[in-house]
């Protein structure tokens, strides 16, 4: 009897031994996929407040998030960009904007940065010319996330105008001759 009682405790202490608190988070009533230790949570907010502070230009409170604590065998998982990020975005006056940029020209801001991809793709497509096999902008166009507060924003097919203006298209021919779209 006694060896079970010790045997018991023993199991006891090495289950204990291998269990974590993980939480789970919730950033204005979303929550986030994944299990973060505290310490994480901890420095995420740290990080986002900071971020917060800097694009603001004053000093910032978060929200809290609202956390769930379990005990757990597994590893904390959650991916921490993720949760800075939505701590971040969850400030008042912080959003999240693509700066364009195009032959190393800054056109402005749009906000969203794959509705301005796809876009940008049609329009390569609806102006083909029939002869052309392949069409591509002439220079390079970066879109690229930033976090700022109040920032004036352009429309999608404005831009698709903006970027055509700076780095027109070039269609390629079967028989390498350049079409400037």
């Amino acid at each position: 009897m006694k060896k079970l009682i010790v045997l018991g405790v023993a199991l006891c202490m090495a289950v204990a031994a291998n269990m974590r608190i993980g939480c789970k988070v919730s950033v204005k009533g979303e929550e986030l996929d994944g299990l973060y230790s505290p310490a994480e949570v901890k420095a995420c907010i740290a990080v986002a407040e900071s971020a917060a502070e800097e694009i603001l230009l004053r000093e910032n409170t978060l929200p809290a998030p609202e956390l769930r604590y379990s005990l757990t065998f597994a590893s904390p998982c959650g991916d921490r960009n993720a949760l800075s990020e939505a701590l971040l975005l969850s400030s008042s006056g912080v959003e999240k904007l693509y700066s364009v940029t195009a032959k190393g020209t800054k056109l402005g801001y749009v906000s969203d940065g794959d509705a301005l991809r796809s876009a940008l793709e049609a329009r390569i497509e609806a102006i083909r010319p029939d002869s052309a096999l392949s069409g591509a902008y002439s220079g390079k166009i970066d879109i690229s996330p930033v976090y700022t507060a109040g920032r004036a924003v352009t429309d999608i097919g404005d831009m698709v105008l903006l970027v055509s203006g700076m780095a027109p298209i070039m269609y390629y021919t079967d028989e390498n001759d350049i079409i400037v779209g």
